[in-house]
Parts: C-alpha cells; structure tokens; sequence
C-alpha cells in the first residue's frame, strides 16, 4: 500500500474530539465488545486450523492475493477475514443505530458477515458472493452455527443487483468489499443511492487504501457527499447520511485504546 492515501491519513489532523462524543465513549473504544465476538473469534480460530484446499473461481475483480486456483482455508481466512477491531466496531453501530437491514457485497469466509448478523436478534443480513465455492462452504458453516438470520446470494454484484429485483428492497447500512476496481466501486454505490434507501443509512467501503485506484475512488465518494458525515479510519471510509452529525468534512479518526 506504498500509495498517497498512508501519507494523507498519517499527517491529516486525527483529535477525535471533534467528532460527536458517542463514537470517543463508544463506537471507537477497543475496551467494548458484544459478547457475539467472542463466537465470532472461535469460528475464525476454526477456519485458521482449517487447511483443506478450496477451488476459487473468482476472488473480486482486482484482486492481487490469489493467482492460484486452489487455496487453503487457512491462507484466505488470513489474509481476507475482516479485522476484528473493524468487525466490534460494525457491531457497534448497528446496535447504537438501531439497524435492521444489511446489506454486504462480498461474503467472502463469513467473518464479517458474522460480525453484523450477530450484532443484533433483528438485524437482518443479505450478503452477496461472486465465487460459488465460497458460497457454499460458508452458508454450510452459518447453517452449521444456526444463524438464520442471513440471507445468502450467489451472483456476480452487477448482475446481483439487476436479476435479484433488490430494487424492492430497503436497507439501513451497507458493507462494500470483494471489488477493488474503481469504476465498479462508484457503480455499486450510485446504484445503492438510487435504488436501496429511504432516508437515513450507513455506508462503509472497506479497503479504501488499498491501492491507489481505491484511493481514487473513495475521494471520488468523498468529492460527491458534501452533506453527509465521513469517517476516514484508514482501511475503512464509513459515510452517514441523514444523520444529525457536522458534515462537509471528513474527518481522519483513530480508534482509542
């Protein structure tokens, strides 16, 4: 990630004290978890002593991580699970705001989809995997555990979002990941602006430092959301619209240890 985005975040202003108290005393304090994590921990603890090879067909346009098309469990649940700092703080959200609809472009093994379906006895999760494979293993694991309250769908994003009439749908908070393209990034949340929300919701793009082109995109989003309020956490850009926090400007925050 030697890209101009580490050295934008590293010397921009990062005084959490002028953003609204709750995210200090709650959202960004590492000392608070929901106790769901710790199931969480224990189904990636089981995933990393998981060594059987997985066929991947696609792992998200752009990907630089798997150039072979077999890959141990354990090799992916590394290098692509959701950081647990990331994933408490998700849960966090979800319960401050009171959220009862998710939706997540990216499934991937399950750890974040996890994170966001345990949050909450209301929450509902609609997740979306491109790689068939991935798919399966992970619904049979969330079937395994009894979490029901995930729905799982097996598409390409782009045609998820045509052949699936997700335009019938609302939803309060939404989770980018498995696309690092740029153009394919600003698609998906132009179609989620138009389409999946009626007043208030929460979107979060993960990886946006990940390469300059997701750089480029998420200043793009940044750019063309003046009247919302955005959290730049580095790996992470979370925008709130509707809400009644400061907006036209984004602030680079740090978690508190």
């Amino acid at each position: 990630m030697n890209i101009p985005g580490n050295i934008l975040y590293f010397f921009k202003q990062k005084h959490n004290w002028q953003i609204p108290d709750i995210f200090n005393e709650f959202l960004l304090n590492n000392s608070y978890a929901f106790y769901s994590a710790e199931t969480v921990n224990d189904y990636f603890e089981d995933l990393l002593e998981n060594n059987n090879e997985i066929k991947i067909e696609g792992f998200g346009a752009g990907s630089k991580k798997y150039n072979a098309k077999f890959q141990k469990i354990v090799t992916i649940a590394k290098n692509s699970s959701t950081n647990f700092k990331f994933g408490i703080t998700y849960q966090k959200l979800l319960n401050f705001f009171n959220i009862k609809s998710v939706l997540e472009f990216g499934t991937n093994l399950g750890v974040g989809t996890m994170f966001l379906a345990l949050a909450s006895n209301s929450v509902k999760v609609t997740t979306i995997e491109g790689d068939r494979n991935l798919y399966d293993f992970t619904k049979n694991k969330f079937n395994k555990l009894n979490i029901s309250n995930v729905e799982f769908i097996n598409y390409d994003f782009d045609e998820a979002i045509k052949d699936f009439n997700l335009k019938n749908k609302i939803f309060d908070m939404f989770f980018v990941d498995g696309n690092h393209k740029s153009e394919a990034i600003l698609r998906y949340v132009s179609f989620i602006e138009r389409n999946l929300v009626n007043g208030k919701f929460i979107l979060i793009i993960d990886d946006i430092n990940w390469s300059i082109e997701m750089n480029r995109a998420w200043k793009k989003i940044v750019s063309t959301h003046k009247n919302c309020f955005i959290l730049n956490l580095f790996r992470t850009g979370i925008i709130f619209s509707g809400y009644d926090f400061p907006v036209n400007k984004e602030f680079f925050v740090k978690f508190i240890d």
